[in-house]
């Protein structure tokens, strides 16, 4: 009767035997393993069914827990790489920081603007909107300056009739970048 109660309770621990889970320390060396074949082999990880069946012939684990333990590598590694890329973006913002101080200081406004374009870039935003114009804002602008030069050479023309209409002319074209007609026909 004994050798029965024996031969039953073996039967029920094969039938229940497992792994027991793996410890913390153990996974922790898995990890370590597997970042380190990635580096060694690196044809067998291109390919991730290849790669996680050696590693779990490697590692006498399950492939499926191999699967789990190379994706939570990845894991780590992109957090790594952000966090290494907010430092040195952190890094970069402060010495802009110390630039433009400095700048102001001096009061060299082209360092303080290189550096706060230099700013916008580096935080991925669009150049700020004092230093760009839009479309429309040109076109406004042109119109303006345009109005204002019709509106001086009318003023001009109705009170002397001396050369200053010319020099107004010369002077409008100049800061516009054109050239002068009347010297020209001159």
């Amino acid at each position: 009767m004994k050798d029965e109660i024996d031969s039953v309770e073996n039967h029920r621990q094969r039938k229940t035997s497992h792994k027991k889970p793996r410890s913390k320390i153990d996974r922790e060396k898995h990890l370590a393993a597997i970042a380190l074949f990635e580096r060694t082999y690196p044809t067998k990880y291109a390919n991730l069914e290849l790669f996680a069946e050696a590693v779990s012939k490697q590692l006498h684990i399950s492939v499926s827990v191999a699967k789990k333990d190379i994706q939570e590598v990845h894991r780590r590694r992109k957090q790594a790489a952000e966090i290494d890329q907010k430092y040195e973006l952190g890094k970069k913002l402060e010495e802009l920081a110390a630039v433009k101080e400095a700048a102001l200081a001096t009061n060299n406004m082209n360092a303080y603007l290189g550096a706060i374009n230099k700013e916008c870039e580096l935080l991925g935003l669009d150049k700020l909107s004092i230093f760009v114009g839009t479309q429309e804002d040109m076109e406004l602008s042109l119109a303006l300056k345009k109005k204002a030069i019709s509106d001086k050479l009318t003023l001009a023309n109705t009170n002397t009739p001396s050369k200053e209409p010319e020099s107004l002319v010369a002077q409008d074209g100049e800061s516009q970048g054109t050239e002068n007609p009347q010297k020209e026909n001159a």
